[in-house]
């Protein structure tokens, strides 16, 4: 029942929070994230005889429709089946080549952007602690001897390396930020970055809970949460669970398990190594156990989710987030 089953997923939980307080490595799924993996696994393993099979009805029907004597509706159905097996092919393809889709979210100052630039190997986003993310930003893989391209407001962009791509859209920002006030408005942005693997990942920079959280930037953020496959939401360490944040986290929260995303969410409490910085040392475990509880009260009421503390400049735990999105 339903009782049961929050119980179990609360025990998994825990026992997912103290191994990421160990810092040890246990894969941890569900039986319908199995089911998934599996299928995953399935076709990735048949791939190229499930594309013969197709390839091979296909040239059938193109022999059949050519030396046939057919008629007019005859040739109309196998042409439109000959289309079918075409656009089956197109979508095995992507379907193939598909990275797995990741959901940056943070308020400013909370290390979002040097998350991302870890993710990816490069730093492509600008990392000011002074301006907000006011647009979507899509880094998405392409082949290795690819160009650096922008697509942004209707033209393409070609750069010669990760710093000019950050200098140009840091300055978009600023200039966004100055004549719309807090930057609203900005043309979302679409990066297409040298990858070494095309099944690498592809990232999406969402606009930051800083910014005025109108029905648009709620409506940004629900469309990401719908199509990404995981969530990141990053929060600073030495100011984590601002007003901005949980206000954020409330009103995105059903949306989360209506896309039943829920379980795809996971909070990254980054630059964990300024509990250096101060006279006291902090526990990270403790400054994590308090987060989860505040988290798991009936506002927002996110239950069950798994924290992990990270210094995205050391990289300190960073892949175990990666790891983890991966396997997702």
């Amino acid at each position: 029942d339903n009782v049961s089953a929050e119980i179990a997923d609360r025990a998994v939980a825990q026992l997912f929070q103290q191994t990421v307080f160990l810092n040890i490595n246990i894969d941890i799924k569900k039986k319908s994230e199995i089911k998934k993996a599996l299928l995953k696994e399935r076709f990735r393993a048949n791939y190229q005889k499930l594309r013969e099979q197709i390839e091979t009805q296909k040239k059938y029907l193109e022999t059949a429709l050519e030396h046939s004597n057919l008629t007019e509706n005859g040739k109309a159905r196998v042409g439109g089946m000959i289309e079918s097996l075409e656009k089956m092919i197109e979508e095995t393809e992507k379907a193939r080549k598909r990275p797995l889709r990741i959901a940056a979210m943070g308020t400013k100052k909370a290390g979002k952007s040097v998350v991302i630039n870890s993710i990816l190997k490069r730093d492509y986003a600008p990392t000011s602690s002074e301006l907000p993310t006011p647009n979507v930003i899509k880094y998405i893989p392409a082949a290795k001897d690819s160009d650096l391209i922008l697509e942004y407001k209707n033209k393409k962009n070609k750069f010669s390396g990760a710093k000019d791509l950050s200098d140009f859209i840091g300055k978009e920002f600023e200039e966004a930020q100055n004549h719309t006030g807090e930057g609203s408005g900005l043309a979302d942005m679409v990066i297409y970055y040298p990858s070494d693997d095309l099944s690498g990942y592809e990232v999406w920079d969402t606009p930051s809970p800083n910014v005025a959280f109108t029905d648009e930037h709620q409506k940004n953020a629900e469309a990401c949460i719908k199509e990404v496959d995981v969530c990141i939401f990053v929060m600073n360490y030495s100011n984590h669970l601002t007003n901005d944040e949980v206000t954020f986290l409330k009103n995105i929260h059903s949306f989360f398990k209506d896309n039943n995303k829920f379980y795809s969410l996971f909070i990254t409490v980054n630059r964990i190594d300024e509990r250096y910085a101060v006279n006291e040392e902090k526990s990270v475990d403790r400054i994590l156990d308090y987060i989860s509880t505040r988290l798991e009260d009936p506002k927002p009421s996110y239950k069950n989710i798994v924290i992990f503390g990270t210094s995205a400049l050391q990289s300190f735990y960073l892949d175990n987030v990666v790891n983890l999105v991966k396997a997702d």
